[in-house]
């Protein structure tokens, strides 16, 4: 295991406000802040921007907001745009209303009903999962069929999402506006979720209750762990270590310049492939995602079929690199490498495989090298790696006009804050970012969740996309 070059940037830089409207993220609770949302109040009206900016103020006051990464503003002004046409329209909004209510009236009913006849012997017990039910796994638990409390509990809970998600479909005719209205909801509905709170979570309490309390004193010394750090983990980062139980395969640098390390694995049988592979990783400096433990290693799975095995890693985005574009990530990066690789190699080709961004790296080398009739390159793998940014998904919803004018207009912005570096987290749902009170109880350790925990990755580098006339 080597150390990587550059080190951890301490540098802060500020970061673009959310899209349309959403303020910059060190206005705090400032008299410029009030004075700023009170004329947005006197320009738009109070039920359009008062209510966000009064959830987005109280949001950055409670200390949770630096591990929570929930726009309490935005999902505000969801809310408060889907209550204005709901007014537009009170004949439907009323059958909405009415068919919501019916049918958490059934529900209730058939449960109860269920219950009683199960407990005089009536009908068999309830299954610990319903027979063709979609998965979730918030509600895996089988207290959530089996305990008409906490089934009551969930159909409700999921009878009102499905009732939110339809309006905000049926109402934003903008496909823009749609995606932006859902993304924030599904956030809500997300944070709201019955599994988030240990009261109405079964698996929590029936944790708590065998371990005689002591899951929850666990817990709660994890969150005030996670206060002192500002930053949310999601596994005991001293639990794993590069070198140690990370990353274990044996290799050694063999390259490094301004931007990367080479990394060439040492072989693990006789003979060897001609034609070597070279992995282009994400430039978050986390190459071991490939190398996490013997038992998952694809980079030792590859040795013990023969393969010579080459890895990219990243330096660590500081303000050093303010200068730094795209080109000359694939100048120093997946270009540099191949030169070192076939020298090394003694081959004239060499396979690539990119990951996550750095596929995408890949596909824009692969397009130079093809212009200029470069054939370095034979077949390339791509794993995870969008090419096709047409539909970008949730993504969309933190880039747009305002966004990108934002950047224009502050070339200072080469990095994310430590606090709000949780940016791209916050493009999933909240269920899938953040771990359930099971796990935050139990203390779970996964090498994947450690590998992505935004206390390893906490600097990642924005890069300019400016290119010179040669790649253009």
């Amino acid at each position: 295991m080597t150390q990587q070059p550059g080190g951890r940037a301490e540098a802060a830089f500020a970061v673009a406000p959310a899209p349309a409207r959403r303020r910059s993220a060190e206005t705090g609770t400032s008299r410029a802040g009030e004075k700023k949302a009170t004329n947005v109040v006197l320009r738009h009206g109070a039920s359009s921007e008062l209510l966000p900016e009064m959830a987005d103020q109280l949001w950055r006051a409670n200390p949770l907001h630096r591990l929570l990464p929930i726009a309490w503003g935005e999902i505000t002004r969801a809310l408060v745009t889907l209550s204005d046409r709901s007014t537009a329209d009170p004949v439907h909004a009323t059958t909405a209303a009415a068919n919501l209510g019916l049918t958490m009236w059934r529900e209730a009913a058939e449960i109860w009903i269920g219950t009683a006849a199960r407990w005089w012997g009536l009908a068999p017990a309830a299954p610990a999962r319903p027979e063709g039910a979609e998965t979730d796994r918030r509600f895996d638990a089988p207290e959530w069929e089996q305990h008409p409390f906490f089934r009551l509990l969930k159909q409700s809970y999921l009878a009102l999402s499905k009732q939110l998600l339809e309006e905000a479909e049926r109402q934003a005719v903008d496909p823009d506006e749609r995606q932006r209205l859902v993304f924030h909801l599904r956030q809500f509905l997300d944070a709201i979720s019955p599994t988030t709170f240990l009261p109405t979570n079964p698996a929590a309490l029936r944790k708590a209750w065998e371990t005689g309390g002591s899951s929850v004193a666990d817990g709660l010394r994890n969150l005030l762990d996670d206060l002192r750090h500002g930053q949310l983990s999601m596994t005991d980062t001293a639990a794993f270590a590069p070198g140690k139980n990370l990353a274990t395969t044996p290799g050694k640098v063999v390259y490094r310049n301004r931007l990367i390390e080479l990394i060439h694995y040492t072989p693990m049988t006789a003979q060897t492939f001609a034609v070597p592979l070279l992995f282009i990783p994400p430039w978050i400096n986390k190459f071991y995602v490939l190398d996490l433990q013997p038992k998952n290693s694809l980079v030792r799975f590859l040795l013990e079929q023969g393969f010579s095995v080459f890895m990219i890693s990243w330096k660590n985005p500081d303000a050093s690199m303010e200068a730094i574009t795209f080109e000359d990530y694939m100048t120093d990066g997946p270009l540099a490498a191949s030169d070192v690789v076939r020298e090394i190699a003694g081959a004239e080709r060499i396979n690539p495989v990119g990951y996550c961004i750095g596929g995408t790296l890949l596909a824009m080398t692969l397009a130079y090298l093809a212009a200029g009739r470069d054939e370095r390159f034979g077949a390339a793998t791509f794993m995870v790696s969008l090419l096709d940014f047409s539909e970008v998904g949730d993504t969309a919803v933190f880039i747009d006009e305002p966004q990108i004018a934002y950047m224009e207009q502050h070339p200072d912005v080469g990095l994310l804050a430590p606090r709000v570096q949780g940016v791209d987290g916050r493009l999933q749902p909240l269920c899938s970012l953040l771990p359930g009170p099971l796990e935050l109880v139990l203390g779970r350790c996964f090498p994947l969740l450690h590998r992505s925990s935004g206390r390893l990755a906490r600097h990642c580098g924005t890069v300019r996309l400016s290119a010179s006339p040669s790649l253009r």
